[in-house]
């Protein structure tokens, strides 16, 4: 496995201007297919997608997914962001943490 030193967290609420569900998931959609298309490892959860790696990595990715849900139709948009950094350090990762809890 490799080694990563950063974990992100990202959920993203497009504002589309129309309360439409199914556009509002078709953005979301997008942004996942922006982070399955950097080739790390990620997880997509009910309210959240889970992405490791290099930190600087994460960081441009975050860029692009917020760009890539206005591309993809948001007039804005509102993200939660957690991020777990460890400088030089290496971090569980999203496997070893969830692996026991999955059924």
């Amino acid at each position: 496995m490799k080694k990563i030193n950063a974990a992100l967290a990202l959920q993203v609420l497009p504002r589309l201007g129309t309360e439409d569900q199914e556009a509002s998931f078709a953005v979301i959609d997008r942004v996942i297919e922006e982070i399955a298309a950097s080739g790390l490892h990620y997880e997509v959860g009910a309210f959240e997608t889970t992405v490791e790696g290099d930190f600087a990595e994460l960081m441009s990715l975050l860029q692009r997914c917020l760009e890539t849900a206005v591309v993809a139709g948001a007039k804005s948009l509102l993200s939660h962001v957690k991020i777990h950094y460890a400088p030089g350090g290496e971090l569980p990762g999203i496997d070893e943490k969830t692996a026991k809890h999955r059924h």
